[in-house]
């Protein structure tokens, strides 16, 4: 179940959005919000198991 928020976006990020709905391409604006911050997230997560791969190769015992 999903969760209300309220979020103050940017107005060129808003019609970029709108037009990807209206393309088709999101089933709607919550979609596209939705996988925009998913990414985010998924690429957060990934840039943080790069730095802790980079720190224990300069591990000896690793």
């Amino acid at each position: 179940m999903g969760v209300k928020a309220t979020f103050i976006l940017d107005e060129e990020i808003m019609e970029k959005g709108r037009a990807l709905v209206k393309q088709k391409r999101f089933k709607s604006m919550n979609a596209f919000i939705e996988k925009a911050i998913r990414d985010e997230l998924a690429a957060l997560g990934k840039e943080e198991i790069k730095k802790a791969l980079l720190e224990a190769s300069k591990d000896p015992l690793f």
